[in-house]
């Protein structure tokens, strides 16, 4: 039996944080949340998780910060990068850091279902029988 994939999830809001979690747990992920970087460094650098949704306006060590230390680290996993605005230096800076995309505060949760799922290389359901 293959352990279900870990979604990290590094958000301050933690409405945000929570409902993350919510929905990754819903569509069968194990989830680990983080309401810091710093708190994520100190968890995952020996143990890192399979797809990570990360938040770039964090307090202390921005979400680019955090992307630039597990590129200089080498440590590589899929990264989603979430934003409450769509910056386009910040979009190319976090893609050119190793992100695989960069979403827009509120996103379509089914959206960023799919990128993880993507992400993971994982076959997506087949939603033309589910009614």
């Amino acid at each position: 039996m293959h352990a279900q994939p870990i979604v990290a999830v590094v958000e301050d809001d933690e409405g945000i944080r929570s409902s993350l979690g919510l929905l990754m747990v819903n569509a069968n992920y194990s989830v680990k949340t983080y309401e810091s970087a710093e708190a994520f460094l100190s968890s995952h650098l020996n143990d890192p998780p399979h797809c990570l949704l990360l938040d770039v306006d964090l307090p202390g060590k921005s979400g680019l910060e955090l992307l630039q230390d597990l590129a200089t680290l080498s440590i590589r996993f899929p990264v989603i990068m979430m934003s409450g605005s769509l910056d386009p230096f910040i979009s190319v800076r976090a893609k050119h850091l190793g992100a695989i995309d960069y979403f827009e505060k509120p996103f379509d949760a089914g959206g960023l279902l799919d990128r993880v799922q993507q992400a993971l290389g994982l076959s997506l359901p087949n939603l033309a029988t589910c009614h």
